[in-house]
């Protein structure tokens, strides 16, 4: 016992860091970074939320002109501008760090999620970037937080509390576009109990009240006057078809091969392919443990299982929709931690039913995820980490 939490507290080490390393390194502003800088640097204020971005680039208004502020008071040096994607992946990481120790059942599952970080290129890069993925990260992870205790604050804080933490969730909008796929959930839970305690509806109207203020933000400060034809255009390949059953799944089929695969590194290229076993398997536990449960919770969302099986389908939903990409590792990078919670689970799931697979799956796994780490670890020390790094090259 007293291994594994030392494990534990070494990876967790590790993972951070990997991510002060990287974010420390201070390599020059790459294309995509480059062109978000163009954006903070040569605009006025009322150019700014007036029309799209330059250089064809999406980002969550409000959010970007606060980095805009923040690293102007420094000169815009790389580590101010920076700053806030390397906060923002630090406190989701602590956030999970809490949330897998509250639902997974072993302290060998929770030292494998916590290694599953350190061998992600996508949590470890998105750290210190200048690019809102991160903040998604967050964002996704507060709202889980959130909805794994809603149904105990209901009951045991005080209605001023609750009220303030109603009103304040929805204001992650203006920072995250996943965010509105989880900000149904709340109001979902809510009305299961509105019939057994009417006071409830007071604070269902602070909600829908601050997330309509934030969706009407969003919308004139933002998605109004954005450039939205990237959605038909530059993501063309990561959206599902419905033009015909052929091309649905076949689009289908190559989103959910991404949405498998590439959640660790892209090269060497049988990295993915091992990923595609043991991703698959988080997979599975997405959909039976999701509706299982639900029954659990009397079809309460509070879980990561139930969480991640709505989020899902809604995300799937909006790719079909062509509204939203459907699966970009970095925008969809919200969900990997979910995934491979899903994954380390399914796993523990296994030792339930058949020692000798378990432990064949388990160790196999570790290992695996200790070759990436330590081939990410060896490009960061190098300082050339990329958003697609090449390990033991």
């Amino acid at each position: 016992m007293k291994k594994l939490q030392f494990c534990i507290l070494f990876v967790v080490g590790w993972y951070l860091l990997l991510i002060v390393l990287h974010y420390f390194n201070q390599r020059p502003l790459w294309n995509d970074e480059y062109c978000i800088f163009c954006n903070i640097h040569d605009r006025s204020v009322a150019d700014f939320f007036a029309g799209p971005l330059t250089h064809l680039q999406q980002f969550p208004r409000i959010y970007l002109y606060l980095i805009g502020q923040w690293s102007k008071a420094f000169h815009f040096h790389l580590l101010a501008l920076r700053f806030f994607p390397f906060v923002c992946m630090s406190s989701a990481f602590f956030i999970w760090l809490y949330l897998a120790q509250k639902q997974m059942q072993s302290l060998l599952g929770v030292l494998t999620f916590f290694m599953c970080w350190a061998a992600s290129a996508p949590l470890i890069y998105y750290a210190a970037e200048l690019k809102q993925y991160s903040m998604d990260v967050l964002c996704a992870a507060i709202f889980i937080l959130f909805l794994y205790h809603q149904n105990n604050i209901q009951k045991k804080a005080s209605g001023f509390m609750y009220a303030v933490i109603l009103a304040f969730l929805p204001l992650l909008g203006l920072f995250s576009y996943p965010v509105f796929f989880f900000m149904v959930l709340p109001v979902y839970n809510i009305l299961l109990d509105i019939k057994s305690n009417p006071r409830l509806k007071m604070f269902l109207a602070i909600y829908l009240i601050s997330a309509i203020s934030v969706f009407g933000i969003v919308y004139c400060f933002d998605l109004r006057v954005s450039n939205l034809s990237f959605l038909s255009s530059d993501w063309h390949d990561h959206m599902i078809s419905l033009h015909s059953p052929k091309e649905f799944f076949k689009t289908l089929g190559e989103n959910l091969d991404n949405f498998m695969s590439r959640w660790f590194v892209q090269d060497p290229k049988w990295i993915r392919m091992v990923a595609r076993f043991f991703v698959c398997l988080g997979c599975v536990r997405l959909i039976f443990g999701g509706i299982k449960a639900l029954k659990r919770d009397g079809c309460r969302v509070c879980s990561i299982h139930s969480i991640a099986f709505i989020v899902f389908w809604e995300h799937l939903t909006m790719g079909a929709l062509k509204k939203y990409p459907f699966v970009v590792p970095r925008t969809s990078l919200f969900f990997a931690p979910m995934l491979l919670f899903l994954t380390v689970d399914a796993i523990q799931w296994i030792k339930q039913r058949n020692d000798v697979v378990y432990a064949l799956v388990q160790y196999s796994f570790i290992a695996y995820l200790l070759y990436i780490s330590l081939g990410i670890a060896g490009v960061i020390f190098a300082g050339d980490m990329g958003a697609l790094p090449a390990i033991w090259k």
